[in-house]
């Protein structure tokens, strides 16, 4: 007799649970206290604030989507808060259980942890065929120093979105859809994660757009495209779905912001834009021995969680070491993750390309 085979979980699952439980220890005590604290009480309120009253407004007919009670006498609030759409379907189910706001962004916090975790865990697993090392990546990942530096900032912590993205089209260079069934799935599903991201948070809807362009021109040069025509026209019909349903909150939006003359000036990019001493400044002392501190300025401007991006000795050692360590066959699109991060990099620099503080710097033509 043959010995019954043994039920295999599939990857995705078993990470996915691993990165919730992993969230859930690396930050206790605070998965036991998410209805009775708060990460501080500036923007993780205010953010909470936002998120209940787009719950309410999808949820009753007493409140208009846009309406909240401040800013009289407009009317259209949450069009000039930052756009919490996608975390505010998330939490809905606790909204509709009766969660205390902060409860509900507390929530979605730990929520972001696991998911970030999970979406580099997905694209390590697509990158180097071994679950352990997208684990450890994840981990790295989402326990960041620049993530730990907003905590309390809920539309910053959603960039998963987009590494779900990422990660779903290499694999879709990888392996093209060949059925009309493949074709439909791949519209809806990258339409939606696009959409999702863009409706999280505008910052990281930028960044997307900028993975995407680059991922395009990339593929382009290494493959000439390498997607067939339907697969080509599947695609750009999932983001021409992710547009439609973002019209509908990026239209009066805009109308908004130009009614009101919503404008930032250049200085404030400089202002809050990184130095390239910024990257020697850790958000936390070091515990491996060194430190960094005398790189660290007190100012209005430098200081504060735009200001520490550190990534640290282990990740940068981790990081060198997929360079040097990859299989040549596993190497396509590593050459896509050096220009990201590159590119990433130059244009965190801002309009203003300074070394220090009190040093004059270099105009950034692409930037600005």
């Amino acid at each position: 007799m043959y010995a019954r085979p043994i039920l295999r979980v599939p990857d995705w699952i078993w990470l996915f649970v691993a990165s919730l439980v992993a969230s859930i220890i690396l930050l206790w005590p605070f998965p036991i206290q998410l209805n009775e604290v708060a990460p501080d009480t500036g923007d993780a309120l205010y953010e909470a604030w936002i998120i209940y009253w787009i719950q309410r407004g999808l949820t009753t007919s007493e409140t208009a989507l846009f309406s909240a009670p401040a800013n009289f006498p407009f009317t259209q609030t949450i069009l000039i808060n930052p756009p919490l759409y996608t975390s505010a379907l998330l939490g809905l189910p606790l909204y509709w259980l009766g969660w205390s706001p902060i409860g509900v962004h507390n929530a979605l916090i730990l929520l972001s942890f696991g998911l970030s975790i999970w979406a580099v865990a997905l694209l390590g697993l697509q990158l180097t065929q071994s679950s352990v090392a997208g684990l450890v990546a994840g981990l790295g990942y989402a326990f960041a120093s620049i993530r730990m530096a907003h905590l309390a900032h809920l539309n910053l912590l959603s960039g998963y979105w987009t590494v779900l993205l990422l990660a779903l089209l290499l694999r879709l260079w990888r392996n093209p859809p060949l059925r009309r069934w493949q074709r439909l799935t791949l519209i809806g599903g990258y339409g939606l994660l696009a959409a999702a991201q863009a409706l999280a948070d505008v910052y990281n809807g930028i960044y997307m757009l900028l993975a995407l362009v680059l991922l395009a021109g990339y593929q382009v040069i290494t493959r000439r495209w390498g997607l067939s025509r339907r697969t080509t026209l599947a695609l750009a019909s999932s983001f021409g779905l992710a547009a439609l349903l973002c019209l509908a909150v990026l239209l009066p939006t805009l109308q908004t912001w130009r009614s009101l003359a919503v404008a930032r000036d250049i200085s404030d990019h400089d202002r809050y834009g990184a130095q390239l001493e910024n990257y020697l400044v850790p958000h936390h002392p070091s515990r491996l021995g060194y430190d960094l501190s005398r790189f660290q300025h007190v100012s209005p401007s430098s200081g504060g969680a735009e200001h520490t991006l550190w990534p640290g000795l282990i990740t940068l050692g981790f990081a060198g070491l997929g360079l040097v360590a990859t299989r040549r066959s596993e190497r396509q699109e590593q050459g896509y993750f050096v220009v990201l991060a590159l590119a990433a990099f130059f244009l965190s620099l801002g309009p203003t390309i300074q070394v220090g503080e009190e040093v004059e710097g270099l105009a950034s033509p692409l930037y600005r």
